[in-house]
């Protein structure tokens, strides 16, 4: 190997003819935005639109920090910034930086990277790289990976494809442009240090390539007078410049933009069935952004959207049953009304998303956002978690504790599994909702209520207020609205777009990505019957990630194959085949049910009890006495997973 200078400080040049330059990636939640090549000149860093890379937000000062080289060695100087440079950790004012450095500048991480690229020599032959056929195969796998059921990180798929065209053309900037009513916008780009990305492509080309509907390749040996007529070309002065319009269905998306140093267009020419590939893979992943709400669009500026860091997907964004759009009709509609509402369904069907998705939708937004599960605090404890505590109430209140009601003051309260509500407290809080005030546990003082109060349980609440189990006023005092939230066997048709809001969840959180789930495996998650519902199908995609080997989910990563539906609520022999003798009593028949259902759960998730309580919505250790009480247990055993 043998070393050189290029533009970016130095690089180093394999058999392959590629160089070596260095780059940045800005890393933001653990996702890589934006990645651009450091300058020779250096590379200026802060929130004013005039430094090379500009960082929005109130962390990152005007001008922040700075990289230049030295003697070839690229150096990271902090220009005396308000919230520090940090390197390891710890803030510096001067440090040097190799391959692999990260430094954080306010929420961003930057991590200097080395990039395989084509260099810039005026003297090499001008041509496509020897990787022309692996080019191909890329391409084909990728178009081969679009066509799967089950297709998630398009973005990733595009990245890819944009990342390997600008190294087959030896093109210093690329871009990823969506067409959308008349406007064209860059979704991503490959480039150096642009501080306006808006401004770093030629849209009259790009429309040209639209309109065409074919590739357009201009070069400056058989167009000069066209390249040096447009505008948007002059400060970047290329060689060649080249649109992909990027197509589905016939219909122009968007466009693939790149500008490069050298002539290939002859060689390009020749390639043109690689290029119409590129079209269709290329038009294929942004009609799936598109479709999905992956990428949403502020004003004339697109951006991929990149969901919160939420405990489950949207199950509203990904929902395209009639059932679930009821169901979004049916929050919209009580959202700005401040009504107490009641939301049911089976465990893992979404309840606490619906709503957080109600306080989001409300005026109260801005307030806090509050979730008690009743079932989850010991009976003698839920009073003063509710209400909190006044200091000396009891022994061991040693200073005054805000309670949850009083937490979510001016925002929304939500009592998850409110069944389980003790009937003493359901008294105290059928008072407080009449009364709009409520008082700590030990203290005298009245205190106004000015919360919104969401409820929830995957208990029949009638069955429990024909039982004495709960209060038959409070009830219709939560029940002013209900929302029933189907379960997934009964709106199979969400279940690819909760799948893929996994995947994209999970790409994020873990160190590798997964484009989807093949065929096969999708004939079997569909097949399935659920009992866990979102939850349970959340904890299968992310076991995948931990097993699965290949680039998306098979069946060989699934805890499970296809199994029928188990009966509910039906005796597993006909009635008429049964004498009267050998009939059930119901309370045994109960249990049978019972001990089958917690034995399903429990084998889903391989006996791990802390885990099947969760699943069950209710606490460890009532599970593991219900375990023994209907003979899951033995009685003198005191490990939790030895079930019988």
């Amino acid at each position: 190997m043998t070393t050189g200078r290029c533009r970016s400080g130095a690089f180093a040049r394999g058999e392959s003819g590629m160089v070596s330059e260095l780059g940045l990636e800005v890393i933001l939640h653990g996702r890589c935005i934006r990645r651009l090549r450091i300058a020779p000149s250096g590379l200026r860093i802060g929130r004013d639109a005039a430094n090379d890379l500009v960082l929005a937000d109130p962390r990152v000062s005007k001008d922040h920090a700075k990289i230049f080289f030295r003697d070839s060695s690229p150096v990271l100087i902090d220009l005396k910034s308000s919230c520090g440079t940090l390197v390891a950790g710890l803030p510096i004012q001067e440090a040097p930086l190799g391959v692999g450095t990260e430094f954080l500048i306010g929420p961003f991480t930057l991590k200097v990277v080395e990039s395989r690229v084509r260099p810039v020599s005026i003297d090499q032959p001008a041509g496509l790289p020897d990787g022309t056929t692996a080019f191909k195969n890329l391409v084909k796998s990728l178009l081969n990976l679009t066509g799967l059921v089950g297709i998630t990180d398009v973005q990733t798929v595009l990245e890819s494809l944009l990342e390997h065209c600008t190294t087959l053309v030896g093109a210093r900037t690329g871009f990823v442009i969506l067409a959308h009513q008349g406007s064209l916008s860059p979704v991503l780009v490959r480039s150096g240090a642009l501080s306006d990305v808006d401004e770093g492509f030629s849209r009259s080309i790009c429309q040209e390539a639209l309109d065409r509907r074919e590739p357009v390749i201009l070069t400056r040996t058989n167009n000069p007078t066209r390249l040096d007529s447009i505008a948007s070309l002059v400060a970047t002065h290329p060689e060649l410049v080249l649109a992909i319009p990027l197509i589905e269905s016939e219909q122009p998306l968007g466009a693939l933009y790149l500008e490069g140093d050298q002539d290939l267009q002859t060689p390009l020419l020749e390639q043109l069935d690689v290029l119409r590939e590129v079209s269709t893979l290329g038009g294929r992943a942004l009609r799936s952004a598109l479709d999905r709400k992956q990428i949403v669009g502020d004003r004339e500026r697109w951006h991929w959207l990149l969901s919160l860091e939420t405990e489950g997907p949207d199950i509203f964004r990904s929902a395209v049953s009639p059932s679930m759009h009821e169901v979004l009709e049916i929050v919209r509609s009580v959202a700005g009304e401040d009504v107490t509402v009641l939301i049911t369904g089976e465990s893992g069907t979404g309840k606490e998303v619906t709503a957080r998705t109600i306080h989001q939708l409300s005026p109260r937004r801005n307030g806090p956002f509050t979730a008690l599960n009743c079932g989850a605090i010991p009976r003698e404890l839920m009073e003063s978690e509710l209400f909190g505590y006044e200091r000396g109430a009891f022994t061991g209140a040693t200073a005054r504790k805000l309670g949850r009601v009083e937490l979510a003051q001016g925002g929304t309260l939500l009592l998850d599994e409110v069944g389980d509500l003790p009937k003493d407290l359901q008294v105290k809080l059928l008072r407080v909702l009449e009364t709009r005030s409520f008082e700590r546990v030990g203290g005298q003082q009245s205190i106004k209520l000015d919360v919104r109060l969401l409820a929830a349980t995957n208990k029949d609440l009638k069955h429990l207020v024909a039982r004495n189990e709960f209060r038959e006023d409070l009830y219709y005092r939560l029940n002013v609205v209900e929302i029933v939230l189907p379960p997934i066997r009964k709106r199979l048709e969400d279940l690819e777009s909760l799948i893929h809001e996994i995947l994209l969840s999970c790409n994020r959180k873990f160190r590798r990505k997964l484009y989807g789930v093949s065929p096969e495996a999708l004939a079997v998650l569909r097949a399935y019957h659920w009992p866990g519902n979102v939850r349970e199908l959340k904890n299968v995609i992310e076991r995948g990630f931990i097993l699965e080997k290949s680039d998306r989910i098979t069946p060989d990563s699934l805890p499970f194959r296809a199994q029928p539906e188990p009966a509910q609520g039906k005796p597993t022999q006909d009635l008429a085949e049964l004498d009267e003798s050998e009939m059930l009593g119901l309370t045994d028949y109960l249990v049978r049910q019972e001990r089958d259902y917690i034995r399903l759960v429990l084998d889903r998730v391989r006996g791990n009890v802390t885990h099947a309580a969760k699943l069950l919505k209710t606490h460890r250790s009532a599970l593991h006495r219900r375990m023994r009480q209907i003979g899951l247990v033995r009685p003198d055993s005191d490990d939790e997973d030895k079930t019988t």
